[in-house]
């Protein structure tokens, strides 16, 4: 077996797509195509697997990030975790003056299906109507998608899966971690800066020819109705979907300014939770090296995300995570760790300044790895929102999110009804039956957003 010098040497190692990773490089001339990065949590393991089993690859890969090309990573040197930016985070005392038993979940249904009334054919028909996943590629938002030429690569694919963008950015995604191609990277990049400016346009076209529709107004309406007349009680939402349409509902009824990224959870200083998990299409990482145009010269360039993180938004000590290895282990399902951005960076940003942001926002993946939100968020979430919950009302959501669900199943000890508004009703019960036992929970079934929000709210928050 080749030996290289950081067999023997932990090191740090950059991947083209931004991650840092930490431990050995090892290679093995029975697969003559591929390199593993064996991380020291994992490097015990490893040498038990050399020593009896080194037949079995499907083992090695669980043990270390695999490559099959050597320009997808670059040897750091100089560097340590200790450098990195990033406070250990201390879970904040509790003071028990709200008790957070009811948490909605609204996912792209809600979005899409955000009004009532005769609004909802005048939707319908909107040109900027928010889309499922399967229509972020629609011909309707040809306006905005001709302006990236990366994302507009990926139509034919998009059509050819029968518009499951999800799947195609799947794949997209694995090619990208597993080899090197950096044209490939940088579609990847470029639609995510059309995303976020697609997500800017429907979110504020939608409130403007729809106020007087939006479900969402209703429905922080009666929320903030409920909060007052209840002093001691407390509501958690989450929303993925990466526009501002409850964001705003909620400045605008309820007691609520989301001008910078700790007001979305406010510990004890307000009885409401906000928490986007994919990201929002106003949060960003500041660019310090700013031009016009920034996201066509990184396409344009071929800029590598490495190259991105560590010199146009800062300096790799100032913008990586000290503790992010050991928190994005928790979510990977061989617990394999990796620096990446420090989430507690994020910067709320008005529309005006999108463009000198680099979108934090998480690509519609089929098997998505991260949480994009700050790791206090995640404190909470976790902590304070979880545990208390006992009522659950998911809108528009299909229940998909692995790492969502696992964390439900383990912090919603207290949980005793789950209430489902979306049409495809069983399959949401699948993607959750994965990770909760149903038969513990009063279930109960709401077809439309609607229907939920002007026939049933007024009961659910008497």
């Amino acid at each position: 077996m080749k030996q290289p010098n950081s067999y023997l040497y932990p090191t740090y190692w950059m991947t083209y797509y931004g991650d840092i990773l930490h431990g050995f490089l090892f290679e093995t001339p029975e697969l003559p195509d591929k390199l593993f990065i064996i991380s020291n949590n994992q490097s015990k393991e490893f040498h038990v697997w050399e020593k009896s089993n080194p037949k079995d690859f499907d083992k090695l890969r669980a043990l270390g990030w695999e490559f099959s090309d050597h320009r997808a990573i670059t040897q750091l040197h100089n560097l340590d975790s200790e450098t990195f930016s990033g406070n250990r985070m201390e879970t904040e005392s509790r003071v028990f003056q709200w008790a957070y038993r009811k948490m909605f979940i609204f996912g792209a249904g809600a979005s899409a299906f955000c009004t009532f009334g005769e609004g909802n054919q005048k939707l319908k028909d909107f040109q900027w109507r928010p889309p499922l996943a399967t229509e972020m590629f629609s011909e309707r938002f040809d306006e905005i998608l001709n302006n990236y030429p990366g994302a507009k690569t990926m139509l034919p694919n998009v059509a050819a899966n029968g518009n499951n963008t999800e799947a195609v950015m799947e794949q997209c995604w694995q090619h990208i971690r597993s080899g090197y191609d950096i044209k490939e990277l940088a579609k990847y990049v470029n639609t995510q800066f059309f995303l976020s400016e697609l997500t800017e346009k429907f979110s504020t076209e939608t409130e403007k020819h729809f106020h007087r529709y939006n479900l969402f107004n209703l429905f922080a309406d009666s929320l903030s109705k409920y909060l007052s007349a209840h002093s001691q009680e407390a509501v958690s939402l989450v929303s993925f979907n990466y526009d501002t349409l409850l964001d705003n509902a909620l400045q605008e009824h309820c007691d609520v300014k989301l001008k910078h990224i700790q007001d979305y959870v406010p510990l004890n200083k307000n009885p409401l939770f906000l928490f986007k998990p994919h990201g929002s299409w106003n949060w960003g990482w500041k660019f310090t090296d700013y031009q016009n145009n920034i996201s066509d010269r990184i396409y344009d360039d071929l800029i590598p995300l490495g190259q991105v993180f560590g010199n146009m938004l800062g300096s790799i000590p100032d913008l990586y995570h000290r503790f992010s290895w050991g928190r994005e282990s928790r979510h990977h399902s061989n617990r394999l760790g990796r620096f990446i951005l420090d989430k507690q960076k994020l910067e709320v940003f008005p529309s005006n300044q999108r463009n000198k942001h680099f979108p934090a926002l998480l690509i519609p993946l089929q098997d998505k790895d991260e949480l994009l939100m700050p790791y206090e968020h995640q404190d909470y979430l976790e902590h304070y929102a979880m545990t208390d919950v006992e009522e659950l009302y998911l809108i528009g959501w299909k229940g998909s999110e692995a790492i969502f669900n696992r964390l439900l199943s383990q912090n919603c000890q207290k949980l005793k009804r789950i209430t489902i508004v979306n049409p495809d009703f069983e399959g949401v019960k699948k993607c959750l039956g994965e990770y909760l036992d149903f038969s513990k929970y009063e279930i109960s079934h709401i077809k439309y957003f609607d229907d939920f929000v002007l026939n049933h709210l007024k009961a659910i928050f008497e």
